[in-house]
């Protein structure tokens, strides 16, 4: 039997979900986890499907929680910060701390620290956009004071602090926010067709993307945003109640005997050369805590 288009089996999954709520194990509490197409975190279709970084660390998580019934729900970002808020206990395994959802959610001890966001242009475009790179480094917030230029982001999606900060201030019409599946792709493509100057987003996740598509990299170049760390750290979120604050303290002692090998080394994979090594050299101070 084939197998069904992803909008089709996204809406399975949600019907799936809407039922499992309707049918609880007894004695058992359950953990909705939700998880998006994003990789090298999550990776739903292809041939590396269930191979991310958060795919395998969700993996472990469930092995060495059995005391939880682990259900998996397919949703974007805005579908998911929904769903973590509805009273079910829900928890997002791959989410940036911000001072706003920590007032909505409990966090974990950090998991992970990821290389931060950055901005990806077409090199045909590198002599317009000169004035905006700046010893390496792109200056965003000038960028997005420029009405000339387009910038494309994901709904609801967190950047970090910083840079969230700096969207906040962006004129009218520069950004393009999608609201839709296969998001980054998307936007990839939009800006390979000139609808798009920039696009903002993990390396890792924006290659990937770009490679499955067929889209040339050597017509791409990267940038990391002036003024934001190279690296951040990634949490598991769950519903701000008693149940998802217990869920928050059997989480951590799984993290914190993760976290020292196996999750840095399966985000390290994903990284080539100069970036992984420094990657690993900077992960020995990651959880100094």
């Amino acid at each position: 039997m084939p197998a069904l288009p992803f909008v089709p089996r996204l809406l399975l999954a949600t019907l799936s979900f809407l039922t499992a709520l309707s049918v609880h194990a007894e004695g058992k509490p359950r953990i909705v986890w939700t998880v998006r197409d994003m990789p090298p975190f999550s990776i739903l279709e292809g041939p590396r499907k269930g191979q991310g970084v958060v795919d395998k660390m969700l993996a472990l998580l469930r092995t060495d929680m059995p005391q939880y019934e682990h259900i998996l729900s397919v949703a974007n970002r805005a579908r998911a910060n929904q769903m973590v808020n509805n009273g079910v206990l829900t928890c997002d395994p791959g989410m940036l701390w911000s001072e706003e959802r920590a007032k909505q959610l409990y966090f974990s001890i950090p998991t992970l620290g990821i290389l931060t966001n950055g901005v990806v242009v077409r090199k045909a475009d590198e002599a317009e956009l000169a004035p905006f790179i700046k010893g390496g480094e792109f200056d965003l917030a000038s960028f997005i004071q420029d009405s000339r230029y387009t910038l494309g982001t994901l709904v609801e999606r967190s950047y970090g602090q910083q840079i969230d900060a700096a969207l906040k201030q962006a004129k009218p019409n520069v950004l393009v926010v999608h609201h839709g599946i296969e998001a980054t792709l998307s936007l990839l493509r939009m800006q390979q067709h000139q609808r798009l100057t920039a696009v903002l987003g993990y390396w890792p996740e924006l290659h990937y993307q770009g490679e499955a598509a067929g889209i040339s990299l050597n017509d791409l170049s990267f940038y990391s945003v002036q003024g934001v760390p190279t690296y951040q750290m990634g949490y598991v979120a769950c519903t701000r109640s008693p149940e998802g604050l217990q869920a928050i303290k059997d989480i951590n002692l799984t993290v914190r005997r993760l976290r020292e090998g196996e999750v840095i080394k399966l985000y390290a994979d994903w990284l080539d050369g100069a970036t992984r090594d420094a990657y690993l050299k900077a992960a020995k101070g990651f959880f100094n805590e």
